[in-house]
């Protein structure tokens, strides 16, 4: 599943999920007023409010940034992964790995070389997708929901993107079963997303 935004050039955020009637208007007005091209990449992170039995396959859970300059044509398509950590409560939050900080900078510098050449047609924004798997010693609900809150800044609150969302309508599957098996959750997740913010 991929939820996909663009910045405010284009006024509106763009959802590639058009089924889901669970996005939270204020945060998508937030997300639409965000430069990806500017944003500090080490303080965004994704907090995922899921039942028990539901996570998200490792390593799938990624940042897709994309770019195309005007009048040149010149095209940037980019993706960083973001991990994941757990905190004893059980609250997952996933932040951009180390690397693709760096790489997102670098990035970001490369973009707003451009910007004193561009005519001011280009294009530009990111997106978040993730694949999810369930726990088969872990039973769910019938219909279960979860949530997804976003943060911006370091010291900021995570604001809801999606709430109570069916899981079957976001991930675009008829019935539970359908999800894979989730493997097991490394030990390296158990740690603090705020120690690796740099």
């Amino acid at each position: 599943m991929s939820l996909k935004f663009i910045p405010p050039a284009l006024v509106t955020a763009t959802l590639a999920l058009s089924a889901c009637t669970s996005f939270v208007p204020s945060t998508l007005m937030k997300l639409n007023r965000l430069d990806p091209f500017t944003a500090n990449p080490a303080y965004f992170a994704v907090l995922l409010d899921a039942p028990a039995g539901l996570s998200l396959v490792e390593d799938t859970t990624k940042m897709n940034v994309y770019a195309t300059h005007s009048p040149s044509g010149q095209s940037w398509n980019e993706t960083y992964i973001l991990d994941e950590f757990r905190d004893g409560a059980g609250q997952v939050t996933y932040i951009l790995t180390p690397d693709s900080v760096d790489n997102l900078r670098a990035l970001q510098a490369t973009l707003n070389g451009f910007v004193e050449t561009s005519d001011g047609n280009g294009t530009g924004g990111f997106g978040i997708s993730m694949d999810p798997c369930r726990d088969v010693d872990v039973a769910l609900v019938d219909d279960p929901k979860l949530s997804l809150y976003v943060r911006f800044e370091i010291d900021g609150p995570f604001r809801p993107l999606v709430r109570d969302a069916s899981v079957l309508e976001f991930f675009e599957i008829d019935e539970i079963p359908d999800l894979p098996q989730c493997g097991e959750i490394s030990e390296a997740s158990l740690k603090s997303p705020d120690s690796l913010v740099r």
